[in-house]
């Protein structure tokens, strides 16, 4: 069985990405914990007063990158 994943969603709906990304290839910031994903969150909603910043565990991980038309699919 695979492990929890949390991800940090802001107010427009958009998943916190990864500080480590470059270039074209987004990848989404992915937290083992929900302490780590509620402290992310914190630190988001700091930024953005009177906007909700919403943390969410993932049941299934769809992407389908745009330069390799692969899809890749990881059940959590």
């Amino acid at each position: 069985m695979a492990s929890r994943e949390y991800f940090v969603v802001d107010c427009e709906g958009y998943i916190s990405i990864s500080p480590e990304t470059k270039g074209h290839e987004l990848e989404p910031e992915a937290f083992a914990t929900l302490k780590a994903a509620t402290k992310r969150a914190t630190k988001l909603a700091e930024h953005e007063p009177g906007r909700t910043v919403v943390v969410t565990r993932a049941v299934a991980y769809i992407t389908c990158p745009v330069l390799k038309p692969k899809i890749e699919i990881r059940k959590l």
